[in-house]
Order: C-alpha cells, then sequence, then structure tokens
C-alpha cells in the first residue's frame, strides 16, 4: 500500500508544482508530444489538465474523488473505487509506462554513495553525516519510460477546461 500512496503523492504534486514537474521532464525526458510542464497559456493547454481529462474521460477519477462518499456503504463505495482504479490504471501504464526507479525491491539493503541523486533518492530514517549510507528500501519509487499525452488543439478560453459540461438538447 506504501507504493499506492506514493503515486498518488506524486501525482497530486507534479499537477501542482510546476517546478518539480520541470525537474521530472528533465530525469525522465520526453519521447511523446507533451512534457510533463504544467505552464499554460497562449492557448496551450497545460498537461496537466491533459492528464487530468483523460483520466476523468476514461476512469471518471473526478466524479469519482469529487463526489460525497458519506451515504454510501462500504461496499458501494468499494466497487466504484475498483472501477475507477482499473481505469485510471490503464491510463497511466499508457501514458507512463510506470516502472520501479530502481531494481531492488522493498525490504533489500542498499547503499547509498556520496553525491547521490536526492530526485532518485528520499533518504529517511538516522540520516546523520556524509555519504555514503547504507539502508533498506522501504519503497522503489517510480519512473516514467514515457511520456505520452494526447495533443489538444481547442480555443485558448477552454484550456483549463478538464471536462466540457454536457447539455442534452431537448
Amino acid at each position: 500500500m506504501k507504493r499506492l500512496g506514493l503515486a498518488w503523492t506524486l501525482f497530486w504534486r507534479i499537477l501542482k508544482d510546476a517546478a518539480f514537474a520541470q525537474h521530472l521532464e528533465t530525469v525522465v525526458g520526453t519521447t511523446g508530444t507533451a512534457s510533463l510542464s504544467s505552464g499554460g497559456g497562449g492557448g496551450r493547454r497545460p498537461d496537466a489538465v491533459a492528464l487530468l481529462a483523460l483520466l476523468q474521460r476514461e476512469g471518471r477519477l473526478l466524479d469519482f474523488a469529487m463526489e460525497s462518499i458519506d451515504g454510501f456503504s462500504d461496499a458501494q463505495v468499494g466497487a466504484a473505487a475498483r472501477s475507477v482504479h482499473r481505469s485510471c490504471r490503464e491510463v497511466l501504464q499508457r501514458v507512463f509506462a510506470p516502472r520501479s526507479a530502481i531494481k531492488q525491491g522493498e525490504g533489500i539493503s542498499v547503499p547509498v554513495a556520496a553525491g547521490y541523486d536526492p530526485g532518485r533518492y528520499t533518504l529517511t530514517g538516522n540520516v546523520a553525516g556524509k555519504p555514503p549510507f547504507k539502508g533498506v528500501v522501504c519503497h522503489p519509487g517510480w519512473e516514467a519510460t514515457r511520456v505520452e499525452l494526447p495533443g489538444w488543439s481547442g480555443r485558448p478560453e477552454s484550456a483549463l477546461v478538464i471536462v466540457p459540461a454536457e447539455i442534452e438538447v431537448k
């Protein structure tokens, strides 16, 4: 479950923190039609909005997250979460093809050399003195092997629309 928590944290940090997203773009590079930057303007749709639109269109992530679940049973919430999870996972696999950031799995002892990349490793616990350190993998991290967000050709004033309003004409 630690991996899911980290993935969720990184997802929201990418959406909210342009500098962090830019750092990830530098680390991972891009092979698709869009980058991980969250800038916009000039009619360009921010990539964070493009990703959120995909997650909503295919996984109904926003509908699920923004709905109050107070009146639903745990079984109803669980059934909805399973569907949202499956669909959003497919989107993330298609767009980013994520893999573990390091080969070692949880519980494996690893060295951390002097000059380590803090964008690749987060040190926790008794971090005192100077590297090298020796520690145990709590989470192997995630990295994207590609970034393939769809292009967008909408109007500048709609660049931040995640999903258009649906109107049934009668």
